[in-house]
């Protein structure tokens, strides 16, 4: 009799870890609170309304309750760094790729120059191009930085951190369908305390959930004062709902392949004859 309760025991505790797990999982947790993990797409309609336009503050505030318990401010020695803008904000030879609107119009963005123009560190001047439909449209703003994070005791990745901020961005107002980009934006980073330097972390880059230099916000057109959600960042995006689904890498589901997202999906876009593979079309040059 014992020996069956023993194991009936056994058998609820695990249940329970289980349960946790699962629960951790998808969400955040903060004792018996629990926060939706904004990158859990699939199950997000159970906290928010899919017809929102604007995330940009629930998204910092998840991040940050997400990190908070593991992680120190450092924000107060921001001067005191140097930030490598060629990681943490260029793209290089690349592009970002993200929605636009309710319908998740594809939306492509290159930034090509970000420069540090405050002594405290918080304001970067930034310049790039956007590309919906190739309607190229040219854009200059700022990103300024709310806060910095240090994970603590982090010995598999150490000096890893993340940075929060605010962008706001404008597009060349002769250009048809330009408006301003605004929102939060965050990015896993890495800090050197030796060398005083912040730079972009992309030592998770091969995990499922994987994503950085993420921009939530929005998209307001000049010529009607339209409002639409714009998402975009490295890899999967946040506050997408029944977007994205891919189940190793980001992927358009069928019903928004047609807006712009072909070939994204099929990889035609690249050319990996050799390693690393190469975007085909640098629409920015």
């Amino acid at each position: 009799m014992k020996n069956i309760l023993l194991l009936i025991l056994l058998f609820l505790v695990s249940l329970t870890n289980n349960a946790q797990n699962n629960m951790t999982n998808d969400s955040i947790a903060r004792g018996d609170i629990f926060y939706p993990n904004p990158y859990r797409n699939n199950q997000l309609t159970e906290y928010f309304d899919p017809s929102q336009i604007d995330f940009s503050e629930e998204f910092i505030s998840l991040q940050v309750k997400n990190i908070e318990d593991n992680a120190i401010d450092v924000t107060d020695s921001i001067k005191h760094y140097r930030f490598d803008t060629s990681t943490l904000f260029c793209s290089g030879d690349y592009e970002q790729n993200g929605v636009l609107g309710a319908n998740c119009q594809r939306i492509r963005i290159h930034i090509a120059k970000a420069e540090r123009v405050t002594d405290d560190g918080i304001v970067f001047l930034v310049e790039g191009k956007s590309n919906v439909k190739n309607n190229i449209c040219d854009f200059k703003g700022k990103i300024t930085i709310l806060s910095l994070y240090k994970f603590m005791a982090n010995r598999i990745y150490p000096g890893q951190g993340v940075l929060f901020a605010r962008y706001e961005f404008f597009e060349d107002k002769g250009r048809h369908h330009s408006g301003i980009f605004r929102g939060t934006f965050n990015a896993t980073i890495k800090i050197d305390e030796k060398r005083k330097t912040v730079v972009l972390d992309e030592r998770l880059s091969r995990g499922i959930l994987y994503n950085n230099r993420t921009y939530v916000g929005t998209w307001i057109g000049y010529s009607d004062n339209a409002i639409r959600k714009c998402i975009w960042g490295d890899y999967r995006l946040p506050f997408t709902f029944d977007f994205d689904c891919g189940a190793t890498a980001m992927n358009a589901c069928e019903k928004y392949i047609d807006n712009g997202w072909e070939t994204f999906s099929d990889g035609s876009e690249y050319d990996c004859s050799t390693e690393p593979c190469k975007l085909k079309n640098q629409w920015w040059k």
